[in-house]
């Protein structure tokens, strides 16, 4: 399957080392150039992030649509903007996607949308990874990923691990 990604995902992953479960559950991954952009800031960092753009399935196309784009950036930041229309150009049904304004602003136009912890449900449902807590706890910690206690306690209830 193909997706479109905006940078939460791919640089949540990245930050703990956890990027390759992107291989086992997508064919590619496409993202726009504004999200390349965004995950090379990482450098600043002191990240590596030559990595992420070795892999086999990430995929990095420019948005054709500029005014689609421009419309968005009212209300989103560049790279979910050209996320967004990106999937909507190439019709790939499902984008990776993490902040709560992109994502209903996805849904509204009829994209599917999962962000990083449905990524780890699926990978769990498949036996990609044996536990979904350690990699939620890890993502919290090392990557300061924001979750709530209730979403992380139904997260975990709903992999099975509470």
């Amino acid at each position: 399957m193909k997706v479109v990604s905006d940078t939460s995902v791919i640089g949540n992953l990245f930050l703990i080392d956890k990027l390759q479960l992107l291989n086992t559950l997508f064919e590619t991954v496409i993202i726009p150039d504004k999200v390349a952009e965004e995950l090379k800031r990482l450098e600043a960092f002191g990240h590596d992030v030559h990595s992420i753009f070795r892999t086999d399935i990430l995929s990095v196309k420019s948005v054709k649509n500029k005014e689609d784009v421009e419309s968005l950036l009212e209300e989103l930041d560049p790279g979910e903007s050209e996320a967004i229309v990106l999937a909507l150009e190439l019709n790939i049904p499902l984008l990776l996607i993490d902040e709560k304004k992109g994502r209903a602003k996805a849904e509204a136009l009829g994209i599917e949308v999962t962000g990083l912890l449905g990524i780890l449900l699926r990978a769990k449902a498949k036996g990609v990874i044996p536990s979904l807590k350690p990699i939620v706890d890890s993502l919290i910690k090392d990557a300061k990923f924001f979750i709530s206690e209730k979403l992380y306690k139904a997260v975990l209830l709903k992999a099975g691990e509470d």
